[in-house]
C-alpha cells in the first residue's frame, strides 16, 4: 500500500532521532504542558500511572515513526492502541490541547532546530497518528 503522507517522513524521522534518547522526559514535558494549558485535565489523569503511560507513549511514538513505510500496519497498530491501551476517558474537545502540548514539547527538545516547516510536519504527523487512535477509543471492542 502506497500512501501519500501530508508530511515529510524523512524530516519526521530525523527529528525523532534527535529526541529519541530523551523520550521519557519528552513525555513528562508533554503532560506538564497539557496541565499548564488545561489544568482541569489533571482530574482525568489522577489515577494514571505516569511511568507506565510515559513508557507506552514512548513505545507508541517509536513504533509509529519507525513504521512510516508500513502504513497499513501502522493504522492497525494505532487503532489497536486506542482500543486496548489508551483507555482514559478523554473527550475529543481536548484534542487541541494535546496537539498544542505535543508541539510545544517538540519545540522544547529541538531548541534552535525548530522551525515552521518542522512544526507543520509534526502537526500533520500528529493528526495522522491520533485519528486512528481516537477511532480505536470509540470502538465498542476496546
Amino acid at each position: 500500500m502506497v500512501i501519500n503522507y501530508r508530511f515529510d517522513t524523512q524530516a519526521i524521522k530525523e527529528s525523532f532521532y534527535r529526541i529519541e534518547p530523551n523520550l521519557t522526559n519528552f513525555w513528562r514535558t508533554f503532560f506538564d504542558n497539557v496541565f499548564i494549558i488545561e489544568p482541569d485535565m489533571q482530574k482525568l489523569f489522577r489515577h494514571v500511572d505516569f511511568e507506565n503511560l510515559n513508557a507506552l507513549a514512548s513505545r507508541a511514538m517509536t513504533i509509529a515513526v519507525k513504521n512510516l513505510n508500513q502504513p497499513s500496519y501502522l493504522k492497525y497498530y494505532l487503532r489497536g492502541l486506542g482500543e486496548y491501551q489508551f483507555k482514559v476517558d478523554i473527550s475529543e474537545v481536548y484534542f487541541p490541547v494535546f496537539e498544542q502540548a505535543f508541539l510545544e514539547a517538540l519545540e522544547t527538545y529541538h531548541l534552535n532546530n525548530w522551525n515552521q516547516e518542522l512544526e507543520n510536519n509534526w502537526r500533520e504527523f500528529f493528526h495522522f497518528a491520533f485519528d486512528p487512535l481516537l477511532a480505536g477509543q470509540r470502538s465498542p471492542y476496546g
